[in-house]
């Protein structure tokens, strides 16, 4: 196979499994809003729409990606491949960043970004290696009295591969906002994000 084929079969891949996930997103929250729209109509807490968009996407990615044997979890926020620092963690524009979660350090990406622990809404990965990173979701409701610029700074900074210190490099994020109370039958709206940039 030529490079330029090679290229082509490498592209084509990429776009199919976004694809897939975009599918199996909109699945599961059709499932959420079939099983589970009281949780929408009462406005109840994020973690709980969160752990039943979870259960309902794996399913949809366990039949969308047959055999990769990807783990779908929680605010996952454990990086067992590394000895002397098990807190995940992501650079963050530190002007982005809430005062409380702002720091020092003199690391190369620290220049520019403050460090924090992680814990994503979701994340579609294969536990116990960050080298199958394949989504970080992070879900907002639409009665949230907090900008959405966090969560698109944090999707920024889970999919970038910019700095040494870029080790979660998942390959998509999306931000997922969702309608409750009488916003409820409005469905779902996405942000994408992949190397560290808005691809809508």
């Amino acid at each position: 196979m030529d490079l330029y084929s090679d290229d082509c079969h490498q592209s084509c891949n990429s776009e199919s499994s976004l694809g897939k996930l975009k599918v199996a997103i909109d699945k599961a929250f059709s499932k959420l809003l079939e099983r589970d729209r009281i949780l929408l109509e009462n406005d109840l807490h994020e973690r709980a729409i969160t752990h039943w968009f979870a259960v309902y996407l794996d399913d949809e990615i366990q039949s969308s990606f047959p055999g990769k044997d990807y783990n779908v979890d929680c605010e996952y926020n454990r990086d067992i491949t590394r000895n002397n620092e098990w807190t995940k963690r992501a650079f963050i524009l530190k002007d982005k960043m809430i005062p409380e979660f702002r720091e020092v350090s003199s690391n190369q990406a620290q220049d520019y970004f403050g460090e924090r622990s992680v814990y994503p809404d979701i994340i579609v990965h294969k536990r116990g290696s960050n080298a199958s990173n394949l989504l970080v979701m992070e879900i907002k409701k639409s009665s949230s009295n907090l900008s959405r610029e966090f969560d698109i700074q944090k999707l920024k900074a889970y999919t970038r591969n910019e700095f040494k210190e870029d080790i979660l490099k998942y390959k998509y994020g999306v931000l997922v906002e969702i309608g409750v109370c009488d916003k409820s039958s409005e469905g779902q709206k996405t942000l994408w994000f992949s190397e560290g940039k808005n691809m809508d």
